[in-house]
């Protein structure tokens, strides 16, 4: 159905529109020394990218018109949600306060 692929692209550009307007957003805080904010952006895009990942695999699971090459995408995605979950969670909080220093 066309009207389902143009909604389709639609989404897809307005989720575009998110992930640049959120890198522009961490592009701006990267002068802020607080550590907690760090984290707290950091720990922000483990959970977009873990959330996208999980909607991904639904609907990968759920939906008959699923593509192959999408898997291109779970896989992107769940790579960028470990990529955050680590320096998240498994990372010291020395990794987030040494920045400090390397701004100056």
């Amino acid at each position: 159905d066309n009207d389902q692929v143009r909604l389709t692209h639609v989404v897809i550009r307005l989720y575009g529109c998110l992930i640049f307007g959120q890198g522009m957003l961490v592009w701006f805080a990267r002068w802020i020394v607080d550590s907690a904010v760090r984290r707290g952006i950091v720990l922000s895009y483990f959970v977009v990218f873990t959330m996208t990942e999980l909607v991904l695999v639904a609907s990968w699971l759920t939906d008959s018109h699923w593509h192959a090459i999408n898997v291109l995408n779970m896989i992107l995605f769940g790579g960028l949600a470990g990529f955050y979950g680590w320096f998240a969670f498994v990372q010291p909080p020395a990794v987030f306060d040494s920045l400090d220093t390397a701004m100056d």
